[in-house]
């Protein structure tokens, strides 16, 4: 069996050029050439090149800058990091409706949320 190849952490990956897709889509939508905007970000046009198809990562304060420059929170281009999962924000208007619950209904939501805890579903 061939030996896997080691990945080094600062190769770039599928998050990398989703952001760098991203990029690129907003610069184009917004007519800016990659000259500009690597002048907006303190880089090279290269490297804007290199961080629109994925090559290369960008920094946090890189991404920050070029968000800035193409007029966009950082979180447009950076994926969901919970996957749709509800926050405690998310789940706190449940808060009221819990609380006005008889015994039966307290038993019910009880047994429900003894199952979502055994579900394979929950992260660790």
């Amino acid at each position: 069996m061939a030996k896997k190849k080691a990945v080094s952490p600062r190769t770039a990956t599928d998050v990398d050029r989703h952001v760098g897709r991203i990029v690129r889509e907003r610069r184009i939508a917004l007519n800016i050439s990659q000259a500009a905007l690597a002048k907006a970000a303190g880089v090279t046009f290269q490297q804007i090149q290199k961080y629109e198809s994925g090559a290369n990562r960008i920094a946090a304060s890189t991404l920050f800058t070029i968000c800035d420059a193409l007029g966009m929170p950082v979180s447009a281009v950076v994926p969901d990091a919970h996957d749709g999962a509800k926050t405690a924000d998310d789940l706190a208007p449940f808060a009221p409706l819990l609380m006005r619950l008889n015994p039966h209904g307290i038993e019910v939501a009880t047994e429900v949320l003894r199952v979502l805890a055994a579900s394979p579903h929950l992260k660790n």
